[in-house]
């Protein structure tokens, strides 16, 4: 999936412009880094093989540090152009866990750590609201979403693939020229095809049911350097990665689940390339 990205960042960048003149045009790339998060998960447990009391099929986990904003960070990367009113962009992100113990699998003197890994590849397309000579815009978008959901406690795995909708917004405001406030924004909501959802654990469920579903929230504040179309931005983006298994035997009402949740922080830089300068109607 990585490769399948790298490769077409370059062709992002290059064929647009070979394609395309006349209206307002250009790439835009955008990375986060986020070293600080508070997160958890919840992951398919069994006690006859896990041991413990618990009678369900699933254990959240527990906090294995002092701090809180330690046991989430992840990044992103995204690379995109837009043409007047069109605009589209993949993407890639990549969450962990750290300082995690699966709850109904630890003992005090015995706890157990696990880690957990979220992946997404995203590709989107949507209608872009701007006006000529302003960097502000908005951006409702909807694309196709590839997830890999992975939690080494049960060698668990989930695999599936989907669809995106949401809406991203970036409003700048003048400050002292060249440089301007800059707030984004950006929701969204995923959810994944029954045929295209992939699990597996060592907790056995002979599936039959599945749900899965992805809802994303951020916010951010910072600054533009405008002749460069330069911004850096701090960055707060709470998620929630969900999925459920359940079993059709009515009687035994098996099911379990897997998420991963929680919030990071960090640094976004977005930079864009317009084919005019910014601010200036000609």
């Amino acid at each position: 999936m990585k490769k399948l990205i790298y490769a077409l960042i370059p062709a992002a960048f290059l064929l647009p412009g070979a394609l395309f003149a006349g209206p307002n045009h250009g790439p835009v790339f955008k990375g986060f880094y986020a070293p600080y998060g508070a997160g958890s998960y919840t992951v398919p447990y069994d006690k006859s093989i896990n041991g413990g009391n618990n009678n369900g099929l699933s254990s959240g986990s527990m906090r294995d540090s002092d701090n809180a904003f330690k046991t989430l960070k992840g990044y992103s990367l995204s690379c995109g152009y837009f043409y007047d009113w069109l605009q589209c962009d993949i993407s890639y992100t990549g969450i962990e866990t750290d300082n995690l113990i699966v709850e109904h699998a630890s003992t005090p003197g015995n706890e157990y750590s696990a880690d957990a890994e979220l992946s997404v590849a995203d590709l989107r397309a949507g209608y872009r609201f701007s006006n000529p000579g302003d960097t502000s815009y908005k951006w409702l978008y909807l694309g196709v979403r590839r997830s890999e959901l992975e939690i080494s406690y049960n060698n668990t795995e989930s695999k599936a693939t989907g669809f995106i909708a949401g809406f991203y917004g970036f409003s700048s405001f003048g400050l002292s020229s060249p440089f301007e406030f800059v707030l984004t924004w950006d929701v969204c909501i995923a959810g994944y095809r029954y045929n295209w959802n992939r699990f597996h654990s060592d907790v056995y469920i002979d599936v039959s049911r599945k749900f899965a579903m992805d809802l994303g929230l951020s916010a951010g504040a910072g600054v533009q350097y405008e002749p460069w179309d330069l911004a850096v931005i701090l960055k707060v983006s709470p998620f929630v990665s969900y999925r459920k298994y359940e079993e059709e035997d009515i009687a035994g009402n098996r099911s379990t689940k897997m998420s991963l949740g929680g919030t990071l922080i960090g640094i976004e830089v977005v930079f864009s390339i317009p084919d005019y300068k910014n601010n200036i109607v000609e």
